[in-house]
C-alpha cells in the first residue's frame, strides 16, 4: 500500500456524508469491494445493502453499466487505491436503460500510518445540466428552426470544403438560395405556417444532397448550399434537381402550398475567392436569378462580372429610395406587464416602393450587407430616430426608441463621432432616450474594439441591447466581453413556451443570466395572452409582440398608445405571485 506518512486520519461516518449526496455515495475497500453503499441507488433498483456487500463496485448491479464505463470505473479504483483523488464526469445507463449523466469522484481514506484504507466513490445527478449544455452547444451551430447547420457552422464546413476542393483538385460549387414569394405566405396564413413550410423546405433540401455536402440557413427564407463537383454540368443536373424538388406541393397541416425557389451558383476555383467573397457573389447571382423571372438558377459569372453590375444597380436604387423619402420608420411597442406601462418602442426599418408597395426589412436588408449602402441607411435611421425622439421629449413622453444597428456600420471607423454629432444637433438630451440593438449572431472579429465602441456611445447616454440573444454561437462571451445594458430573448424561444419545456429552460436560463450580469431583459414575439404569462412566471417582465401590438406607423402608433388598455390577466399573475 502506498503511505501518507504526514497525512492526518479523517474521521468518517457515512451517513454524515449522506447529507450533501445527491445520487449516490459508497465505501470500498482496497480491492474495491463494496463495504456500504447509500439508500438512494438501492431503493431505486429494490435491492438491499445486504445484495450487494462483497462485491465489486464495477459490477453492482443497480447500474447496467457500458463496457466503457466498467473499465473506467475498475481504472478508477485501482489508482484510488494507490492514493490519488479523482474527479471527472461519466454516462451511465440505469437498469431501466436511461441514459444519466454523473459528476463522479473517488477519494482515498487514510489510516494512522497513512495506508490507504477505504475508497469512497461519490456520485451526483448532473444529467440536466449536461443536457443544458449540449442545448447550448446545438444553439451555437444549428439553426433552432430547422436543425440545418448555422452561419457559424457553416462557415467552418466551408474552410474544409475549401481545403478538400484544393487537395482533390475539384470543383466547389457555392450556391445561395432564395423562396420565391415566401413573404405572402406569413402575411396572409402567418408566421406559424410559415415555420412549417420552412422546416419542410429544409428537410427536402438536406434530402437532395450528400452526407459530405452542406445545406445550411441563413436566415428567413434564405439557405446556402456547399456542393462538390467534378464539372458545370454535374452542378447544374443537381441543382435543377434541387429546384424541382422544391417546387412540389407542400400539403401543412391545414393548407397546401405551391412555392419555387432561386438561386445563385459560384464555382471555385473558376472563382477563385475567399469564403466570404463566394457567398456574396452566389447572393449577387440569386439576386440577378430573381429580378430575371425567379424559379431558376444563374452561374455567377467571374470574368463578365454581369451579375456584379445587377447588383450595383440595386445599390444605387436603395440609395436612391433613401435620398427620396421613401424609407419610413415603423414603431412596434415595449410595455412592461407588470405595470402596463408603455416605456418604449423598437423602430423598424420599411421601403415604400413607387412600384412593388411597401417592403419588409427582409426584402432588401439582406442585399446591401456589408457595403456604403448600409452606412448610409443607419445613418438615415439614427437622423430619423432623433428627431422623432427629440418631438417626444418636447412632449413630456418619456419613450425610449430601440434601433438596429448592423455590425458593419457599427464598425466603421467614424461611428461614434458620427453618432456624437447627431446627438449634438439637438438640444435636449436625447441620448439617454435611444438603445441601440446589435445582433447576437452577428461574428464580430475584434471584441475589445467593439466594447470600446459601447462604452464610447454609453457615455452619450445612448443603451445597448443584445438581440436575438440565444441564437448566436458565442452567447455568453459577448455577455461577458461587451458592456450590454439589455438582452433580448429572440422570439423563437418565446413561440413554444407552452409547449416545449426546454425552451422554457433556455428562457429561465437566459433570465437568470440577465439577473447575474445585472442587465435589464426584454422578450419579443409575444403573440398570446398566455405566452405573457408564461413569461411572467418565470420573472420576465417586459415585452413586445402582436398580441400588444404589430410595427405601426408613427400617426397609428400615437393613436394606439392613447387607447392603449394594459392586460388584466398579467396583473392578475403578479397580484397572485405577490
Amino acid at each position: 500500500m502506498l503511505k501518507q506518512k504526514n497525512r492526518k486520519k479523517l474521521e468518517f461516518d457515512p451517513q454524515k456524508l449522506l447529507d450533501d449526496m445527491v445520487t449516490f455515495v459508497a465505501v470500498l475497500d482496497t480491492a474495491g469491494t463494496i463495504i456500504f453503499v447509500n439508500n438512494t441507488p438501492l431503493i431505486a433498483a429494490g435491492i438491499t445493502l445486504k445484495d450487494i456487500v462483497g462485491i465489486k463496485f464495477w459490477d453492482a448491479s443497480w447500474w447496467a453499466y457500458s463496457q466503457d464505463a466498467i473499465d473506467a470505473i475498475q481504472n478508477d479504483s485501482q489508482s484510488c487505491a494507490a492514493g490519488n483523488s479523482l474527479l471527472h464526469e461519466i454516462q451511465l445507463a440505469t437498469a431501466d436503460g436511461t441514459l444519466i449523466w454523473i459528476e463522479y469522484s473517488m477519494h482515498p481514506i487514510f489510516d494512522d500510518e497513512g495506508n490507504v484504507e477505504y475508497l469512497v466513490p461519490e456520485g451526483r445527478d448532473i444529467t440536466e445540466k449536461k443536457e443544458q449544455q449540449f442545448q447550448m452547444q446545438r444553439l451555437a451551430h444549428y439553426d433552432i428552426l430547422t436543425g440545418l447547420p448555422n452561419r457559424t457552422l457553416f462557415a467552418d464546413r466551408f474552410k474544409i470544403a475549401l481545403a478538400h476542393a484544393n487537395r482533390n483538385e475539384t470543383l466547389l460549387a457555392v450556391c445561395f438560395v432564395d423562396i420565391d414569394h415566401f413573404k405572402p405566405i406569413n402575411d396572409n396564413y402567418g408566421h406559424e405556417e410559415g415555420d412549417q413550410l420552412l422546416v419542410e423546405i429544409a428537410q427536402r433540401l438536406d434530402s437532395c444532397i450528400r452526407r459530405e455536402d452542406t445545406v445550411s440557413r441563413m436566415g428567413g427564407d434564405e439557405f446556402t448550399m456547399l456542393l462538390g463537383v467534378h464539372s458545370q454540368k454535374e452542378c447544374e443536373d443537381l441543382v435543377k434537381r434541387i429546384l424541382t424538388t422544391l417546387s412540389k406541393p407542400y400539403c401543412l397541416s391545414r393548407n397546401t402550398h405551391s412555392i419555387t425557389a432561386s438561386c445563385g451558383i459560384t464555382l471555385y476555383p473558376y472563382d477563385d475567392a475567399d469564403a466570404d467573397v463566394l457567398t456574396r457573389h452566389a447572393d449577387q447571382a440569386m439576386y440577378e436569378a430573381k429580378i430575371s423571372g425567379k424559379n431558376k438558377f444563374i452561374f455567377f459569372d467571374a470574368k463578365k462580372e454581369h451579375s456584379t453590375q445587377i447588383y450595383a444597380d440595386f445599390l444605387d436604387t436603395i440609395s436612391r429610395a433613401i435620398a427620396s423619402n421613401e424609407m419610413g420608420l415603423y414603431y412596434q411597442p415595449k410595455i412592461n406587464m407588470k405595470t402596463g406601462y408603455i416605456y418604449g418602442v423598437e423602430a423598424l426599418i420599411r421601403w415604400n416602393h413607387p412600384t412593388k408597395g411597401l417592403q419588409s426589412p427582409i426584402e432588401f436588408l439582406p442585399y446591401i450587407q456589408k457595403t456604403v449602402v448600409m452606412i448610409e441607411l443607419g445613418k438615415w435611421v439614427i437622423s430619423q430616430a432623433l428627431h422623432q425622439l427629440n418631438l417626444w421629449y418636447k412632449e413630456k413622453k418619456q419613450w425610449r426608441m430601440s434601433i438596429n444597428i448592423d455590425a458593419y456600420h457599427f464598425t466603421n471607423n467614424d461611428f461614434c463621432s458620427a453618432l456624437e454629432n447627431a446627438l449634438s444637433q439637438y438640444a435636449n438630451p436625447l441620448g439617454k432616450f435611444l438603445e441601440i440593438e446589435i445582433l447576437e449572431t452577428e461574428d464580430f472579429s475584434d471584441l475589445n474594439s467593439v466594447s470600446s465602441r459601447i462604452t464610447t456611445c454609453q457615455s452619450l447616454g445612448v443603451h445597448f441591447a443584445l438581440d436575438d440573444f440565444g441564437t448566436g454561437y458565442c452567447s455568453l462571451l459577448y455577455l461577458k466581453k461587451l458592456p450590454i445594458n439589455c438582452l433580448k430573448i429572440d422570439q423563437s424561444f418565446v413561440k413554444d413556451i407552452l409547449t416545449d419545456k426546454k425552451d422554457r429552460s433556455l428562457i429561465n436560463g437566459i433570465i437568470a443570466l440577465s439577473r447575474a450580469f445585472d442587465v435589464d431583459i426584454i422578450a419579443e414575439g409575444v403573440e398570446t395572452l398566455e405566452d405573457g404569462i408564461a413569461l411572467l412566471e418565470l420573472g420576465c417582465v417586459n415585452a413586445q409582440g402582436y398580441y400588444i401590438a404589430k410595427p405601426m406607423p408613427i400617426l397609428e402608433f400615437l393613436v394606439w398608445s392613447k387607447k392603449y388598455t394594459p392586460e388584466k390577466q398579467w396583473k392578475k399573475v403578479i397580484e397572485i405571485q405577490g
